[in-house]
């Protein structure tokens, strides 16, 4: 892939640019508003995995372009910091880097908004999330994020961003952590969504 600056879908073919240019699909998760722009295929799953394994710089670009206009759909017109769902700490060992933080900061470039880094970790190991039921993924996940030093010092609300969501159990748990800060979640956004939505009985992908 080449990165475009004006706009990165034309790195890809005519076909493949289809799931990008759609309507985003806006929902809720837990009351608070939630909107992504792709659904997800295998032409998408190719940009998430070049982004997210490979370190891809212009799959990044398609993804964080999709985030951005994810979050035009949602109207925020306050001022807001950006935070993202993080890896693994296990993930991002592997591939040398942290993707969420990349791709948060992409965003935060692009819509003139502060991001801030490492805003949730991990406070006990979880299992893989690929091939578990929606069930499983919210049992596996419960509890298992908490805010950083730094993000307890946000003095702004927040919109929480992630390249894909499956069944929202990630995106719940991180509500879970905020609401327990007292920090405003305004929304949570997504460069891809699942075709199931993000209910809690729904089956699940496994694309993480």
């Amino acid at each position: 892939m080449t990165v475009s600056h004006n706009n990165p879908l034309t790195a890809l073919c005519g076909i493949c640019r289809l799931p990008w240019e759609g309507a985003s699909v806006v929902s809720s998760i837990n009351g608070v508003r939630y909107c992504y722009r792709a659904r997800y295929q295998p032409s998408v799953r190719e940009v998430i995995l070049r982004a997210k394994e490979e370190n891809d710089r212009a799959a990044r670009e398609i993804l964080s372009y999709a985030i951005c206009a994810a979050l035009t759909e949602v109207n925020v017109n306050v001022g807001y910091a950006l935070v993202a769902i993080p890896s693994s700490p296990r993930s991002n060992r592997i591939r040398g880097y942290s993707h969420g933080d990349s791709l948060g900061t992409n965003v935060g470039r692009m819509q003139g908004v502060p991001f801030v880094r490492k805003a949730l970790t991990e406070v006990r190991k979880v299992r893989d999330q690929s091939g578990l039921s929606a069930k499983d993924r919210a049992t596996n996940v419960a509890g298992s994020f908490a805010l950083s030093d730094t993000a307890r010092n946000i003095a702004s609300p927040v919109v929480v961003i992630d390249d894909v969501v499956t069944t929202g159990s990630s995106m719940r748990e991180a509500l879970r952590a905020f609401s327990a800060a007292n920090i405003p979640v305004l929304a949570v956004i997504s460069a891809v969504g699942t075709r199931w939505g993000v209910g809690a009985g729904e089956p699940s992908f496994a694309i993480r």
